[in-house]
């Protein structure tokens, strides 16, 4: 699919985590959404079973597995080991680059170049930050920025080779086209306004020469959601990415995403998600 440039370079691509390790449970069910990225296993040892509606997949030492969004059970055997990639390829929407709607299991000696980039990629993090024990902490360890531009290299290495195999696999590719340059203007503002400052309408109307009402009226003809949605969907996912870690407490989430009490951000929390940040974050400990 080729598009614009411009619009090319909005596509938000995040590194979450990727290492090599055991199984954090044996066994597991995860909902993986469609706004929470993609994950990647590299089976190293051991067997897993997949479990995806009625069907059951099992994957051996040697395989990749690309896991579809939905619920998902799987059981690894004693002693698996495999190599793990969390990531997100994005539209400004916040919705993947690519739906895969079935799990996709393939053999990795036809496909060298990704085990390939994914072990420099994992073995340049295990390098440069040894104290990683577990991808709870990883998206809070700090570098310097000539490492970080050598990880995005690394990690653009490898999220080339899977764009490349994706591209003849069974994943949906999706594009919400919009002929509106005002749309993209309003989503970068969007994206790089700091949360706890709130929605910046003086800024949006500047920049697309429009109301609050009629931008709202714009993004609901052509993204089916309004900027206030938009927004709401934003935070929802950098809150999930917080509590995934356990530096942050509840409150100091609360006030960096711009709530006045820690109460109202657990409210806001619980209702769009099901559950409090708590158990959230509880739940995600072993994602």
């Amino acid at each position: 699919m080729n598009l614009p440039l411009h619009e090319l370079s909005c596509i938000h691509n995040e590194l979450i985590w990727a290492y090599d390790h055991a199984p954090d449970s044996l066994r597991m069910t995860v909902n993986r959404s469609r706004d929470r990225g993609y994950w990647v296993w590299y089976l190293r040892t051991g067997d897993l079973r997949l479990r995806y509606g009625a069907q059951t997949i099992s994957v051996q030492p040697g395989q990749w597995l690309f896991l579809p969004e939905g619920y998902t059970s799987h059981e690894f055997s004693s002693g698996a080991e495999l190599l793990s990639i969390h990531f997100r390829c994005q539209w400004l929407t916040g919705d993947n680059l690519i739906h895969i709607e079935q799990p996709i299991v393939l053999e990795a000696e036809m496909h060298p170049n990704l085990l390939k980039s994914a072990a420099t990629l994992e073995c340049f993090l295990r390098q440069k930050f040894p104290s990683v024990q577990s991808h709870a902490t990883f998206h809070r360890e700090q570098a310097n920025y000539s490492n970080f531009l050598q990880l995005q290299v690394y990690f653009y290495a490898w999220l080339k080779e899977w764009i490349a195999l994706m591209q003849n696999a069974d994943g949906n590719w999706t594009y919400n086209k919009s002929e509106d340059e005002r749309i993209l203007s309003a989503c970068r503002i969007l994206n790089q306004s700091p949360p706890i400052q709130g929605i910046p309408n003086n800024k949006l109307a500047k920049a697309t020469g429009l109301s609050r009402v009629q931008l709202n009226r714009l993004f609901s003809r052509e993204l089916g959601f309004t900027v206030s949605k938009y927004w709401d969907k934003r935070l929802l996912q950098q809150a999930r990415s917080s509590l995934k870690g356990p530096d942050c407490t509840v409150k100091e989430l609360a006030y960096s995403l711009g709530f006045g009490s820690d109460s109202l951000f657990v409210n806001w929390f619980r209702r769009r998600q099901g559950q409090s940040p708590g158990r959230y974050r509880k739940s995600r400990q072993n994602d």
